[in-house]
């Protein structure tokens, strides 16, 4: 199986999908370098915050298709478990998942975070976040740098899906442990992401490999025009985001980079099978 070309915050934050859900297959956008170095340093601030803030939060859902920004604009969240798009006018710019932070105001227009699924979160009121900072400086200055990169990374993202860009059809599927995410023979030409999960390949029963999170799989079908060769198969709870093989070929047709990685990863996965028949 082939990991997702692109970088981490390409993957998980701006997978290309429509507004469908899911987790959009690839990138569709041309994420600067700035931008990830800004979204590594504040991903890894905030687990210092949460720490900070532990007595200070609660637990909460937030239903599906619900807005976050509606619900807690202007507080501090944690996403526990589960997954929100957040979107601009339509236009899907970036993914929150499991450990990030979400601190945003309820005044954006046009912007939104919700999901299709149910997220537990874990909530600092706007008024405890204020308390705590006043009472602790050195928190205060190291959090504050943290939600500045957050919200420059989304202003970097809003800016990119401003421009003209390919937005393939993409959904989200949701898969119980056991099922079946494709079918051995089977002729479809769609490729997908694990965007949360792990699955088996299994051909004839015997297992060949194992698709873990942010790996793409399903391509070679795509590619070769043969039908599938070994079923794939739910190991746990998976979310899965699936993109026709024409919007494909598209994504493709209007990211000649994304091509060149795809060919450069699908030499390392030959390579690396090589490797282990003849060792």
């Amino acid at each position: 199986m082939t990991r997702e070309p692109g970088s981490a915050l390409q993957r998980a934050a701006l997978r290309a999908m429509s507004v469908s859900e899911v987790q959009p297959l690839l990138s569709t956008l041309e994420v600067p370098e700035l931008l990830e170095n800004l979204a590594e340093e504040a991903r890894s601030q905030s687990s210092t915050m949460r720490g900070r803030l532990t007595q200070f939060l609660r637990p909460e859902r937030l239903e599906a298709g619900v807005d976050l920004m509606t619900r807690f604009g202007g507080d501090v969240v944690f996403i526990d478990d589960g997954m929100l798009k957040l979107s601009q006018d339509g236009k899907l710019i970036r993914f929150f998942m499991d450990g990030d932070l979400v601190s945003y105001p309820r005044s954006r227009v046009g912007i939104l975070a919700e999901s299709d699924f149910v997220t537990e979160l874990s909530v600092c009121s706007a008024a405890d976040f204020a308390a705590c900072m006043t009472a602790d400086p050195e928190f205060a200055e190291s959090s504050l740098r943290t939600l500045q990169c957050y919200e420059e990374v989304m202003a970097g993202l809003c800016a990119a899906a401003s421009a003209k860009r390919v937005e393939p059809a993409s959904e989200l599927k949701r898969y119980e442990d056991g099922e079946v995410i494709l079918s051995q023979g089977s002729d479809d030409t769609d490729v997908l992401v694990m965007v949360m999960g792990q699955a088996s390949v299994k051909c004839q029963g015997i297992e060949l490999a194992t698709i873990n999170s942010d790996e793409m799989f399903g391509e070679m079908s795509l590619l070769t025009g043969a039908p599938r060769s070994a079923d794939v198969i739910a190991q746990g709870v998976c979310l899965v985001q699936r993109v026709s093989g024409d919007d494909f070929r598209a994504l493709l047709a209007s990211r000649p980079s994304l091509a060149v990685d795809l060919a450069k990863t699908l030499a390392r996965r030959v390579a690396a099978t090589n490797l282990k028949v003849t060792g």
